[in-house]
């Protein structure tokens, strides 16, 4: 594993905060459960129950941002999560409850973790993929692929989880009956959508089906970085979106994006369509193919 410094470096509390013990004992984890298996269904794959994060697993953290910590815990920051709900309007409950709709996506993608030699790491949790080097003590270089992509996926799928737990659960944030002020990985999620659209619209498919085939990939921990796939995506969007879609890692990259899928003129040819839909499909494919299921 990487060295000590570095997971050290994420300050976690096993003992719970008084405000995050009150959030967890309104939660209905086994309702929260049941919704995210009902989609992981709906995606052809069946939820791995040990990669969801029960009450005795979500943990305080006082460093930096919520997270999810591969097959460890999810840690919620109780004092940014007030803070945001009180810059946005809605209930602090309302606010922790997404948080952990988000981490749990997170966590019920699959992730792996693979040792390259010389203090390199390479992480992959769903689409995005982090690259660590700590050979030098206090020296860490990470590089984050994929990683706004990914995290468009995890909060469109975190807030329908929200929206479907609240309409079970209405009393869960009083009688508050506030829109949401979504600010939270908004222009990845625009990304998402956007790219939902134009693949339904291209491919003569449904929007739901584009968006579980994303989904089946994301949790099964789909690899981008298949030639094939890169070049099904160059023949519709261009080279110059591949590329721009691995680094992005700021708003900028991502509305750009979001442009070429918008604007791109390519007419994709009706092999390239046909690949894609075999893909969505797994028709004919025995590997694990980012749009397909595993056999």
């Amino acid at each position: 594993m990487p060295s000590e410094s570095y997971i050290k470096s994420f300050e976690r509390k096993p003992e719970k905060s008084k405000a995050l013990s009150e959030f967890l004992d309104k939660v209905d984890f086994d309702s929260l459960r049941q919704i995210l298996s009902e989609y992981v269904k709906a995606s052809g794959l069946t939820l791995d129950e040990t990669l969801f994060m029960d009450k005795d697993k979500i943990i305080d953290t006082t460093d930096g941002v919520s997270g999810y910590f591969t097959e460890d815990n999810v840690a919620l920051n109780m004092k940014i999560i007030r803070n945001y709900a009180m810059a946005t309007l809605s209930p602090v409950d309302y606010k922790a409850l997404k948080t952990l709709c988000h981490e749990e996506v997170h966590a019920i993608s699959q992730s792996n973790c693979e040792e390259m030699g010389e203090g390199n790491w390479r992480f992959q949790g769903g689409y995005g993929v982090t690259y660590i080097n700590d050979k030098n003590e206090g020296s860490v270089y990470v590089r984050e692929l994929l990683r706004l992509f990914d995290e468009g996926v995890t909060e469109k799928l975190g807030r329908e989880v929200t929206k479907k737990y609240l309409a079970l659960h209405p009393s869960f944030v009083g009688k508050w009956q506030g829109i949401p002020f979504e600010t939270s990985y908004q222009q990845p999620v625009e990304l998402i959508d956007v790219f939902i659209i134009r693949l339904s619209k291209e491919l003569e498919l449904s929007e739901e089906t584009v968006w579980h085939a994303i989904l089946r990939s994301k949790i099964e921990g789909g690899d981008f970085f298949e030639k094939e796939v890169q070049d099904m995506f160059e023949a519709m969007f261009g080279a110059e979106f591949v590329l721009k879609l691995f680094k992005a890692n700021n708003i900028k990259d991502i509305r750009e994006l979001t442009k070429i899928i918008e604007n791109s003129s390519l007419v994709p040819q009706p092999n390239i369509i046909d690949k894609i839909k075999r893909q969505i499909y797994d028709i004919g494919y025995t590997r694990n193919p980012t749009f397909g299921r595993s056999k």
